[in-house]
This record gives C-alpha cells, sequence and structure tokens, in this order.
C-alpha cells in the first residue's frame, strides 16, 4: 500500500499539540483497539471520550500471549498527552502506588504511555523497576505507537483518518460503513440490513472467533451481502480493530502478508491468493449473490423480513405508512428500496440491466409484471410483446439472470415476475417508445376483452369452475400484471417515458380503457373486469367514471351483474 498516509512520530506529537483535549478523548481508545488487533485478550477496559474524567484507572487489560507492548497477565494503564512528561508520568505512578493494595500490585504489569516521544523513557522505567513495587513497569512513547500502529494496519488506517491524514486505499470499517449508509437520505441504519436476520448474524461472528477462514455470504445481491458483512463489523470493536476493506488488487496482495491477523473484505471481484490469505492468518469474508456459483461453505443470509424492513425505515425517520408503501412496493429486496425515491439517495447502484443493451427483455418483464410459463396463451403474448421468439426471449432472461448480482426479474416455479416494479420503472421507462406501447396497447385490450367462462356457472357452483374448466386463456397472473402498468403509464407516463417522440401516453392510455370498458359492455363483462376495476380507474379515471354512469343506465344496468 502506498506509505503517503502512514504515521509518523512527528504526526502523533503534532495531533497531541493542535488537538489536546481531542487527543485526551481517544488515546484511551487507539490503546484499546491496538490491543485488541495484536493480542488474544480475556478482559479490556479503556474508558474513552467523556468518561476519562471519571475516577479509577485509564485502562485494565489481561491478556493470555503478550508482545512487545503488551506484555502478558494483568496490566493497568496510564496514558497521558502531557509535554511534562517525566513529571506527569511521576506524579500518576506516585498516586497509583499509593492507592493500590500490594498484593494488586505484586500481580500486575504498570504501563505508562505518552504521546510525545520520551527519549530517556528506558530511564525512568528502570529506576520504577528497582522499587519493586509492581509486578513489573513498562513505558510507550509516540516511537513505540508508531511502531505498533504499523503491525495493526485496521487500527492505522482508523488513526490516520482521525489525526486528518488521508490514507488511500483500504478503508477501515467506520469509513466504509459511512460511505454505505450515507448514500441514502436519511441515513441507511444497521438494522435496515439485519432486519431480522439474527442468526446469521450470529454464525458470521462465531466464524470469525474460530479459526482463520473464509467465510462466503450469500444474499439477493453482491451488495447486500457486502452491506450485511459491514453491518455485523461495525458494531463490534474488536471486529474493527482487525477488519481491512480492500478495494482492489494490488493492496490485496500487500496486505495478506501483514503478520497480525486481519479480517479482510475485498470490494472488487474475484480477489486471488485468498488460501495463502488464510494461511497467513487472516479472516476472508467474500460477499456473493445468488447468481454466483453455489459452495458447498456459503452462509446464505436469506430474505429480510418485512416487518423489520418497515420498522429499520420508521427508525430512520419514514412515517409508518410510507415505511410500508416503500416495503412493499420493493417487495422487501433491499437494493431497490435503497434506490427508492423516498429515501432521497445521492448516488445509485445501478445495475447491468440499465443498461441500454441490456434493458429490452426486462421492459418486456416489467410492462406485463408476470406470467405463467404453463400456459401457452401467456407465453405467446409475451412473444408478441418482446418481439421474439418465446424460447429466444427466455433464453435472454436467463442470460441476464446470470450475468446480473442485482436482478430486476426472477421466476418461481412456474411464474416469471419482476422484482419490484417501482424500481423498474424508475430505471427502464425512459426507454418505452411508440412502438412498443403500442404491441402493449394491442395485447392488453385482447386480454382484458376476454370474457371470464366462470359468469356461465351459477353463483353456488362457481367455486369449482376449475374443476369444470372454466377459466380465461391468459393466467390472472398476466391480467393483473398488465392492468398495473396500465395504471403505471396512465399516472406516470407522460413524465417518465422519455423515448415517446412527442405522444401522450396518458391519452393513449385512455384510448385503451374506453375501448376495455366502453364498447359492448354486458354485465358479464363488468363481471370478468371485477377484480381489476380499481387499476383501470387509476389509469383514466374520467374514462372510468364515463364507463360506471353508462353501466347504470338502463332498466337493468349491466354494472349491477357485480352484486348478484
Amino acid at each position: 500500500m502506498s506509505n503517503g498516509w502512514h504515521t509518523t512520530v512527528q504526526d502523533i506529537v503534532s495531533w497531541a499539540d493542535t488537538n489536546p483535549r481531542r487527543a485526551q478523548e481517544l488515546l484511551p481508545l487507539l490503546i484499546q483497539k491496538l490491543v485488541l488487533a495484536s493480542t488474544n485478550c480475556s478482559s479490556l477496559h479503556f474508558p474513552n471520550g467523556e468518561s476519562i474524567s471519571k475516577k479509577g484507572w485509564d485502562g485494565t487489560s489481561c491478556v493470555k500471549t503478550g508482545n512487545p507492548f503488551v506484555p502478558s497477565g494483568k496490566c493497568v494503564w496510564e496514558v497521558s498527552t502531557d509535554k511534562k512528561i517525566k513529571s506527569k508520568a511521576d506524579k500518576d505512578y506516585q498516586k497509583r502506588t499509593k492507592d493500590t493494595k500490594g498484593e494488586e500490585m505484586n500481580n500486575a504489569t504498570y504501563m505508562c504511555v505518552t504521546l510525545r516521544s520520551w527519549p530517556k523513557k528506558n530511564q525512568w522505567e528502570n529506576s520504577k523497576k528497582a522499587e519493586k513495587e509492581w509486578k513489573d513497569v513498562r513505558s510507550l512513547d509516540a516511537d513505540d505507537l508508531k511502531t505498533w500502529l504499523e503491525l495493526c494496519p485496521a487500527v492505522h488506517r482508523w488513526f490516520a483518518k482521525t489525526i486528518g491524514k488521508r490514507p488511500a486505499g483500504a478503508l477501515d470499517v467506520e469509513q466504509a460503513w459511512d460511505s454505505w449508509r450515507l448514500a441514502t437520505n436519511p441515513p441507511s441504519a444497521a438494522n435496515l440490513v439485519i432486519a431480522g436476520r439474527d442468526k446469521p448474524v450470529e454464525e458470521v461472528i462465531k466464524q470469525l472467533q474460530a479459526t482463520p477462514k473464509v467465510i462466503r455470504i450469500r444474499s439477493e445481491s453482491r451488495e447486500e451481502s457486502y452491506a450485511f458483512a459491514l453491518s455485523v463489523l461495525q458494531q463490534s470493536l474488536e471486529f474493527q480493530a482487525r477488519c481491512l476493506i480492500i478495494p482492489g488488487e494490488r493492496e490485496w496482495d500487500e496486505i495478506i502478508y501483514a503478520k497480525n491477523s486481519l479480517i479482510l473484505l475485498p470490494q472488487y471481484d474475484n480477489p486471488g491468493n485468498i488460501g495463502l490469505a488464510v494461511q497467513q492468518g487472516h479472516y476472508v469474508l467474500l460477499p456473493q449473490s445468488r447468481t454466483e456459483s453455489v459452495q458447498q461453505d456459503v452462509l446464505d443470509i436469506g430474505l429480510a423480513e418485512k416487518k423489520k424492513l418497515t420498522e429499520a425505515l420508521v427508525s430512520m425517520g419514514l412515517s409508518d405508512d410510507d415505511a410500508k408503501s416503500v416495503v412493499r412496493s420493493c417487495r422487501g429486496y433491499l437494493n431497490p428500496l435503497r434506490r427508492h425515491s423516498r429515501l432521497n439517495p445521492h448516488e445509485k447502484h445501478m445495475p447491468l440491466w440499465e443498461k441500454p443493451e441490456n434493458s429490452a427483455p426486462v421492459i418486456t418483464v416489467l410492462l406485463a409484471g408476470g406470467w405463467a410459463t404453463d400456459n401457452q396463451e401467456d407465453c405467446l403474448k409475451i412473444a408478441e410483446l418482446s418481439g421474439l421468439d418465446y424460447g429466444a426471449f427466455e433464453q435472454k432472461l436467463y442470460a441476464l439472470l446470470s450475468s446480473c448480482d442485482d436482478p430486476a426479474i426472477r421466476r418461481v416455479g412456474n411464474v416469471w415476475q419482476i422484482f419490484s416494479r417501482h424500481d423498474s420503472w424508475a430505471l427502464l421507462s425512459k426507454y418505452i417508445n411508440p412502438a412498443l406501447l403500442s404491441r402493449f396497447c394491442t395485447i392488453a385490450k385482447n386480454v382484458l376483452r376476454e370474457l371470464d367462462p366462470r359468469f356461465e356457472i351459477s353463483p353456488t357452483e362457481r367455486w369449482m369452475a376449475n374443476i369444470k374448466g372454466k377459466k380465461t386463456n391468459c393466467s390472472g397472473i398476466l391480467r393483473q400484471g398488465i392492468t398495473e402498468s396500465m395504471a403505471m403509464l396512465g399516472g406516470y407516463g407522460d413524465q417518465d417515458c422519455q423515448a415517446m417522440q412527442g405522444e401522450s401516453v396518458q391519452d393513449k392510455i385512455a384510448i385503451l380503457v374506453r375501448d376495455i370498458l366502453v364498447e359492448d359492455m354486458t354485465g358479464c363483462r363488468w363481471w370478468s373486469l371485477s377484480g381489476i376495476l380499481p387499476l383501470l380507474g387509476e389509469a383514466a379515471p374520467d374514462i372510468f367514471l364515463d364507463a360506471v354512469e353508462k353501466g347504470l343506465e338502463g332498466t337493468n344496468p349491466p354494472l349491477m351483474e357485480l352484486f348478484v
């Protein structure tokens, strides 16, 4: 990695001079992070921030196996930013020695830490050892802290950022988490990612506390898996002290030779030398999507709980109604949710299918909403809408699924469907053109004008319609999906469909609704449309109201058949 951001002794001393109060508050946290990153500690306590004014030791630690900076066993710590190094060290030592019981002193090493460069620290240390009051006496100055930081890359990154240097390359957990959560307004919360996935969280923590290994995390998209990993790591100071997020191959190849055990989270595709990284004692977190090759040792975090997602959005400041609407429109999927206009994204992770050369198959699914693959009429209508042979069109869908880790479409059993109509519309409506809309209107009229043969059966026996083979040629899935698209086109088409070359989408949808509702409106037709009438009303309100008025005319109004 580039050395331009590495902390020098002068950087440490200057920080103590220019930000004395901040340095006092964060020095205990720095020591705590360094201890966590370089030892296997059984207990650790370093009050920091506003807690530094409380009585007691600046820190205590107990580690099984020490290192050049932290002795084995129990240590009691006094840390200082004072310029009068020796007088401050003497004062602290005398006070603590006077106030501590002999038995505790015999079992603990007294640690003196200063942010200053202290050339005579060894003389001070030896003089105190000679008094034989403590099990041992040790001292660390700015030179020692510089060396210690170099052995703990994750803490080094954090500290370099804290003192105002600009580290390039790898990020610490706090930087990466802030970058992710602040991409939306309001900022995304950790429970937006956790969202009821408590067991996978526990499993990640368990594996990070075992022997070094590769931990593959899989979800609907690599982005969601990455965010899940960050949300787990940022909740633990121990993990933060050891974790680095690696943006590229150059940084990866250098960091894997770090001596202390790290948690490495690559941000780029197909990192190499993973086995070597594990052999060097590092943990590797690999975010994956469901479209990637299946591994036996993968941790699939499953789908987020919609109720928990709603609660997370409410905690971020959305109203309960808005939160429910966002979750419902995105079907609970994280990437579409984070692109939702209600979260005011500052930046959008644009999926592969949004590009013009990949968008056509997804636009077809968007307009259709969904269909049943075992329904021949459905497949014929989809082929007509796409302008392709159905088999060729479906091959394009599978190819897109296999190459995209943020899919817009999915197949569940025998049903193809759009993930999030809101998300897909926001990204793809700009590509809808006159020719495509014309094909859609022709198909919609044909599908929705079909009379439902269940009407021929008496109301008391309609529950047996499927047994008697009484059903529409096209599936209810396609009928519902087409009508939902009509409502979106009628409401937002003139605003969002930028490729219409001046033609009015709203006018075309109004004509389509009129053709469906007004022509030959019998009781059977009203009944056949009963399940989608509210959507037709959204698509063209004025035309819908005119049709209702006409349906109520005469001595035997056809609309009244709905109430039989």
